[in-house]
């Protein structure tokens, strides 16, 4: 490196509960952005892993309740008339909570 150049080093620390010690120092690459501010966007919009974990967390929740339905004795019944679920629409949907003509109609 030519004298009187800068260079911004990344740190590596270690603690183990008592002691901290650096582990290793390298100098960061010319265009790296782990210094830089993330857009704005990215600061508002959920990233794919957020959105993918909220998905899984809904999935989960239905799952939950129809668990809870096959406890009371209740799954495979709409919850709005209480007519028996179609086993085809159960075999694709198995939380579904609704038979196919009330999950058509229009919610008021």
């Amino acid at each position: 490196m030519p004298a009187g150049t800068l260079t911004v080093m990344e740190s590596e620390w270690i603690t183990d509960g008592q002691t901290t010690g650096l582990v290793a120092e390298r100098p960061l690459a010319e265009n790296s952005t782990d210094q830089q501010e993330p857009p704005v966007a990215d600061a508002i919009e959920p990233s794919a892993s957020e959105l993918t974990v909220d998905a899984i967390e809904q999935v989960l929740g239905q799952v939950e309740q129809a668990l809870v339905r096959l406890d009371e004795g209740t799954y495979g019944r709409c919850a709005t008339c209480g007519v028996s679920i179609d086993d085809a629409r159960m075999a694709e949907e198995p939380t579904t909570q609704a038979c196919t003509g009330c999950a058509a109609a229009p919610v008021a």
